[in-house]
């Protein structure tokens, strides 16, 4: 898939996932999520980028209460006939991400245009903040 095809399979998507989501927002390519409850909860920004050779990445800082992480994950895309497979970089396995005809069932269906992301991050910003300030005091008592 081309990343024109790309950028307008997901410019201004949420991808709702088991427990969170992210956002691919078109203005300034901003990519923002959050994932997980309670302790394991977990927030993200930075961007999303799509190339020619079929691949979406999310390169994002991610946040929880214990500190903040650098993570890239991507995923190739390739057409056959009107059916999109997908795969995860790098050693996933191909899978059909939409039926020519959409199937319920295709992981396509979980990208919707209401704003999963947004209306839940700075609640989940602020539950992590005390985590984290907690985490770091902690971590200058032991030294």
């Amino acid at each position: 898939m081309t990343s024109a095809e790309l950028y307008m399979l997901y410019r201004d998507k949420s991808w709702q996932w088991t427990d969170g989501a992210g956002r691919m927002q078109a203005e300034g390519r901003r990519f923002s999520a959050w994932a997980g409850s309670g302790e394991k909860a977990a927030w993200a920004e930075g961007r999303w980028t799509v190339a020619d050779n079929g691949r979406l990445c999310f390169k994002a800082q991610w946040h929880s209460s214990s500190g903040v992480a650098a993570n890239r994950t991507c995923f190739s895309h390739r057409e056959l006939g009107e059916t999109i497979y997908q795969k995860r970089e790098p050693s996933g396995d191909w899978y059909v991400f939409k039926h020519a005809a959409p199937a319920t069932e295709d992981e396509f269906s979980k990208l919707v245009s209401q704003d999963l992301v947004t209306p839940d991050l700075q609640r989940i910003k602020s539950e992590l903040e005390p985590a984290k300030q907690l985490s770091d005091a902690n971590l200058k008592a032991q030294q």
